[in-house]
């Protein structure tokens, strides 16, 4: 027997670099950072100066081929955005700001290995970030802002019929 397990394709389109499969997205630390799953993102520097990063993956690790590219499911996903701006092009790194998005809607469905009772979650923020260093390297800023919010949808599969309160939405902002 056979099974897939995890893989990763990673190729460049002219100046955009492309990975599919088992890859992981986002830097901000309040809102999505080095979220890993199976999905596709998408990486393109615009100018000197600006880049946009996109992400569509699967809201839960997957494991076999039934959802090859993890995005099977529409309510199963994360998608998210991330816009980079270098304030001195002249030294990347120096001075750079980024802008992030973050939608996901994940369904109340079992892993591998996973012994849990899952929930349906619906999330959604943006964040700020402003990466600074010294020319040395040695001095560095790393701020931001963050703005999201999470629900949980009523889900009649998990309390089948039971007198159940429903949860509270959250909404939080941090800095940082």
């Amino acid at each position: 027997q056979v099974d897939l397990s995890s893989y990763l394709v990673q190729f460049k389109l002219g100046r955009a670099k492309v990975a599919i499969g088992h890859t992981s997205f986002g830097s901000s630390r309040h809102l999505i950072s080095g979220f890993s799953s199976r999905g596709i993102t998408v990486t393109v520097p615009v100018t000197k100066r600006f880049d946009f990063s996109l992400a569509a993956m699967n809201g839960t690790n997957v494991v076999g081929y039934g959802n090859f590219f993890g995005l099977g499911k529409s309510k199963h996903q994360l998608q998210s955005a991330t816009l980079g701006v270098e304030l001195l092009p002249k030294r990347p790194g120096a001075v750079r700001l980024e802008f992030s998005g973050v939608s996901a809607y994940i369904q109340a469905l079992n892993s591998v290995s996973q012994g849990a009772v899952n929930d349906v979650e619906r999330s959604k923020g943006g964040s700020v970030r402003l990466i600074a260093t010294d020319k040395s390297g040695r001095f560095k800023f790393d701020g931001g802002f963050t703005r999201s919010q999470y629900r949980n949808p009523a889900d009649p599969l998990l309390y089948q019929g039971t007198n159940t309160l429903a949860s509270v939405q959250i909404e939080e902002r941090r800095v940082g």
